[in-house]
């Protein structure tokens, strides 16, 4: 099975855009960086990994299959100039097999002229096929900050059914077709939830928890 007939299978319901927590019914936001710290200290980077890494591990696990799906923007017309840092989805993971499923027209609200086209890739792989950790910090700000990936990027565990998104180095969001699958990680990294977001996010899980 292809990673698009999974998603088409099994995460129909599961809308593959930003806001990724507010856009899904089931979904739970952690907070990365320790509250009111300043971002430009090192302890601040250090939370950030430490919690990304706890997250990341609690769903997914070493000889495990993980799905990578990444969506890069691609405007009409040229780009008005050169942007430094940036590394295309293809070229981080070139030397893995990458599977282009899928584009989405995009249209300017007022106009409704085709302004870009989002385009969608995907591998799968185990977490000792690729350097995780570089990977995680180079989205999450924890590893070359100079540097940045130019698509977003959603890790799908085959077996929870879990999606796993990190929107930058303040947040990430956790997905899930059914909130019974996302009971663990409410329990477990409880303090970590965004406080803007508990009370809603308790409302979830009140008639299980």
């Amino acid at each position: 099975m292809s990673i698009q007939q999974f998603i088409n299978e099994h995460l129909s319901n599961i809308i593959f855009e930003p806001p990724f927590y507010y856009n899904n019914d089931f979904s739970i936001r952690f907070e990365l960086g320790p509250p009111n710290s300043n971002i430009d200290n090192d302890t601040y980077y250090s939370v950030v990994q430490e919690r990304i890494l706890a997250l990341f591990l609690a769903i997914f696990k070493e000889k495990h299959p993980v799905y990578i799906v990444g969506i890069s923007y691609e405007p009409i017309g040229e780009l008005e100039g050169y942007i430094e840092g940036a590394i295309e989805f293809q070229q981080y993971f070139a030397n893995h097999s990458i599977e282009h499923f899928l584009n989405k027209e995009d249209y300017d609200d007022e106009t409704l002229e085709l302004t870009g086209h989002y385009k969608f890739y995907s591998l799968e792989c185990k977490l000792s096929e690729i350097d995780y950790i570089d990977l995680l910090g180079l989205i999450g700000g924890f590893t070359q900050k100079n540097s940045y990936l130019n698509s977003r990027i959603y890790f799908i565990d085959p077996q929870s059914q879990l999606v796993f998104n990190i929107y930058d180095d303040r947040g990430l969001d956790i997905v899930s077709p059914t909130k019974e699958a996302l009971l663990y990680l409410y329990k477990e990294f409880n303090d970590w939830i965004l406080d803007y977001d508990r009370k809603e996010i308790d409302k979830i899980f009140k008639s299980i928890s």
